[in-house]
């Protein structure tokens, strides 16, 4: 906005306010609110405001160099304008030095970018070298030069500091990328050491292996029995079977045997024979065929018994005792002499076992049938 256009009453109140060169926020407003009543645009009096101050600011720097006159490039005091010689260090002042001086500020400060960004470290250092020397030389007593010097030096350490740092970590990746075949084979070496070393301890910890041998799997059957678990107790028997042959099945026989009789405590018949007789346990099947024959007797259940007896095998005078087994357990119980004849003659007919008339007067003597 031309000086013209602005109302001579608040050009006059706007000089007033610049009088010190200083325009404050208070008299900003006062001005503004001056011209909103006289109808003047508000933003354009403030850029009008703005443009004012920026004449005064220019006024003031100028009028202050042309005071302090030129700055020596040697020791950066202050000298008079049309001076040649300094008259705080007394060197002469020339437009080479000073362009010298200014050659060397744009160089040392370009490095120090470059310091600070990690840039061509080596091409970076090699620069400053070169002005550092020649600042030193000339213009050491030059307070900014004295300043940048200070701070190119510490950029420079640091960032020599971090270019060594990288170098390392470099040549070590190098190495391990070119021996990655002989670090893959350490690896394997260390992975496997250590799984052996925790093998190892988590056996020493477990304790020995219930299959390792007889009595280790003895042991492990008799603590599964006890803790009430029969099925875990059979797999250590035919774990260990399987493992070491049949051929090692007599030097576990206790173990089938102590299996088969918590079956048959159980209930479970089927399950304690078929466990010795798939393993060819004959020794240990006898027995247990015996055991629940006898408990067969002892409940009445004969036929049962009968069943489980296997006496077809044994042939007549097995299954003779175990017909007069069978009596006796009748008259201990109560039984009248017309059901054991029953009995008797209904067990004569068995397939398999050929009677002849003096084996049934046997039979009805001990059963006092005569």
């Amino acid at each position: 906005m031309a000086n013209n256009l602005i109302p001579e009453e608040l050009n006059a109140l706007i000089q007033q306010y610049l009088t010190d060169g200083v325009l404050t926020d208070k008299e900003r407003q006062v001005i503004l609110k001056k011209a909103e009543k006289m109808g003047l645009d508000r933003d354009e009096i403030d850029l009008y405001l703005d443009a004012e101050v920026q004449k005064i600011d220019q006024q003031t720097d100028a009028a202050v160099r042309n005071q302090k006159g030129k700055t020596c490039p040697f020791c950066g005091g202050s000298v008079p304008q049309l001076t040649d010689k300094c008259p705080h260090c007394g060197e002469n002042i020339t437009p080479e030095a000073s362009k010298e001086l200014q050659e060397i500020f744009d160089n040392l400060e370009e490095a120090l970018v470059d310091f600070k960004s990690g840039k061509d470290i080596a091409k970076s250092k090699a620069t400053v070298e070169r002005f550092m020397r020649k600042a030193k030389m000339y213009y050491g007593n030059n307070p900014k030069i004295q300043k940048l010097l200070a701070e190119v030096e510490m950029e420079s350490a640091k960032a020599e500091k971090v270019a060594k740092a990288n170098a390392r970590k470099n040549t070590i990746v190098k190495i391990l990328t070119y021996n990655r075949k002989i670090t893959a084979i350490v690896s394997i070496l260390l992975i496997g050491f250590i799984w052996w070393g925790v093998s190892a301890i988590a056996s020493a910890i477990k304790g020995p292996d219930a299959l390792d041998n007889p009595q280790t799997c003895i042991e492990a059957v008799k603590k599964a029995i006890d803790n009430g678990d029969i099925e875990k107790a059979a797999g250590f028997c035919t774990s260990y079977t399987d493992k070491h042959g049949t051929f090692d099945n007599e030097k576990i026989a206790t173990a089938y045997a102590m299996v088969g009789k918590a079956y048959i405590e159980n209930n479970e018949y089927d399950k304690a024979i078929s466990l010795v007789d798939d393993y060819h346990l004959q020794r240990v099947e006898i027995n247990l065929r015996k055991s629940i024959v006898d408990l067969c007797i002892n409940k009445g259940e004969y036929d049962k018994a009968d069943d489980y007896g296997n006496f077809r095998s044994d042939g007549y005078e097995g299954y003779f005792e175990f017909i007069c087994k069978c009596v006796d357990h009748m008259q201990e119980n109560g039984k009248s002499k017309e059901e054991i004849k029953k009995f008797i003659d209904r067990k004569k007919e068995a397939p398999g076992i050929r009677w002849d008339s003096e084996d049934y007067e046997r039979l009805y003597e001990y059963a006092g049938l005569r």
